[in-house]
């Protein structure tokens, strides 16, 4: 299994995952008072299918 790492990227308003350094994907979000709203996620194509 490949391991993934995941960082947030409070400017960018998203969390990144990468592997072995590269982007594979990321969930955008925006604070709310009480919670985190995610907006968007997206798993770059030559990672779908692979746990991302």
């Amino acid at each position: 299994m490949t391991d993934i790492t995941i960082t947030n990227q409070p400017d960018q308003h998203r969390y990144e995952a990468r592997i072995e350094g590269k982007l594979a994907g990321y969930s955008e979000y925006n604070l709310l008072s009480e919670a985190i709203m995610f907006t968007h996620t997206e798993v770059l194509p030559e990672h779908e299918g692979q746990g991302v």
